[in-house]
Formats: structure tokens, sequence, C-alpha cells
């Protein structure tokens, strides 16, 4: 038996990694269904972009695409496009923010359990805003020693952790 019913993750995605596959994977040892929230935001995703080696912007549609062989993968995996637009930069505007998850989590009749992350300081906040236990999955990148703020600074010392699907946003 799993250890929750419902699992939430939030994360940019940019780019998609093996570090952020590991901890999907993981979490959905212990829920039945999860939840994966593709954040995006139009000023922050096109400052990332710039102040990176990538070489082609991804679009959010694009962004989601990366997820459709996980989803086909796990059938309980889904990603949810979700857009800040107009929330407060981080780490301001968590309420504002949570507010806007909590009606999407409603609309869609999501009733989560938990949320999982890799960053030990958004636990508190998470738990805060959403009265939710969080299950912290390796945050110190012990297991594979990745971000996705490493592979758009230098996506040529990070290539072996490039997936397929991103590869094309950082080399022709």
């Amino acid at each position: 038996m799993k250890k929750y019913q419902t699992g939430l993750i939030f994360g940019k995605f940019f780019p998609l990694h093996p570090g952020h596959i590991l901890m999907m994977e993981k979490a959905l040892q212990t829920v039945n269904e999860l939840y994966v929230f593709v954040c995006s935001d139009t000023e922050r995703d096109q400052k990332l972009f710039e102040q990176s080696q990538m070489i082609k912007m991804p679009t959010r549609a694009e962004r989601m695409s990366w997820f459709k062989p996980l989803a086909q993968q796990y059938p309980n995996l889904h990603p949810i496009d979700f857009n800040e637009d107009g929330t407060p930069t981080y780490p301001n505007g968590w309420l504002e923010w949570s507010n806007r998850v909590k009606l999407t989590l409603a609309e869609l009749n999501i009733q989560p359990d938990v949320v999982f992350s890799s960053e030990p300081q958004d636990a508190p906040l998470y738990g805060e805003y959403f009265d939710l236990p969080v299950e912290l999955f390796d945050p110190d990148r012990a297991k594979i020693n990745i971000s996705a703020t490493k592979l758009r600074n230098d996506p040529e010392q990070h290539k072996a952790y490039l997936l397929d699907s991103v590869y094309p946003y950082f080399f022709e």
C-alpha cells in the first residue's frame, strides 16, 4: 500500500533533467497519483533564457512535451501547465501563488496530501501555505549532481545530463 494518495511537485523544469525524473520516480513509489506543476512566468523565463547558454528558448508547450514520455511510462504522473504570470517573484508572493495553486487544484478536483521537493528552503513554506507534509528528495544533489541552473549556465560541462528532448535547446 502506498503511503499517500496524491502528491504534488512544483518546478520550472527549465530544462527537465535526470534529477527531476529521479525525484518523480521516487515520489511515484509512495503515491497513487502525482501531479507535477510545470511553472512558467513569461518575464522570469525570458530572463533565465537570456542569462543562459541555451540557443533556443522553449515555449510552454515544448516544456510540457518534455513530460510526454514520462506520462506514457507512468500513467499516474500528470504534468500540469501552470502559468505564474502576475504573481510576485520568488521568494515573495507565496500567498498569492499558493492561492492560485489551490484554485487550480479545486478546478481539477485534486486533493493532495503531500508535496515533494528537492529545495529545503521551500519545505517550510509548502507546509505553511498548503498545510501538507513535505518530503524532501536529495536536497544535496548527492544522487544526481545536477541542477537546471548548472545545465543552463554550462551545458558543455554537463552535457551528459541533457535529455535527448532538451538537447536541441542547447546545441545544434
